[in-house]
């Protein structure tokens, strides 16, 4: 049996647990598009639940509908990229917060993402909840190497990737 399969359902994946299990789902991720291109950390039941409680909702909620393709961006599959992008629990409010309002109409991502230049969306924090998650502030607000101002616009741009449709848009409407 291959090492990386897909079973009947969409949503499960079956796959050979050995010392190189995480590098194998990486691959997959990255193959199959659902990443930026960088490693990312396993998204278990435990830890998206745990995003998922750090804000108090259902998987099933729906943050917002993102275009172009219209994905629904529910609790669960944003919880989901934010594991998937390294981010703890504390963090998981900006992101939810975040992607709620990337998907409002005076945003207009569909613009933001449909665009030749090189734009995403740009996400301020205000008061104690970014200290809380410990985004760098004051002088240089996009220090670099800062994990939580990395692994937040890393999640927002999975959400993008997956959800919304960003992945080959230029091409698709070539």
């Amino acid at each position: 049996a291959p090492a990386l399969s897909q079973v009947a359902d969409a949503d499960e994946l079956e796959i050979d647990a050995d010392w190189d299990i995480s590098r194998k789902i990486s691959e997959l991720f990255i193959d199959r598009g659902w990443s930026d291109g960088l490693p990312i950390a396993l998204p278990t039941e435990e830890r998206v639940q745990a995003m998922l409680d750090a804000v108090g909702l259902k998987g099933d909620e729906v943050l917002g509908v993102l275009p172009p393709r219209g994905g629904q961006a529910t609790a669960k599959k944003v919880a989901v990229c934010a594991v998937l992008s390294g981010c703890n629990p504390v963090e998981f409010p900006i992101i939810a917060a975040a992607v709620y309002a990337i998907s409002l109409t005076p945003y207009h991502l569909l613009t933001v993402l449909s665009t030749a230049h090189p734009q995403s969306p740009f996400i301020m924090v205000n008061g104690p909840m970014g200290k809380e998650a410990g985004l760098s502030s004051g002088h240089d607000l996009t220090a670099r190497g800062w994990k939580a101002n990395l692994t937040i616009a890393r999640a927002v741009r999975l959400v993008c990737i997956t959800m919304a449709g960003v992945k080959g848009l230029v091409a698709n409407h070539t």
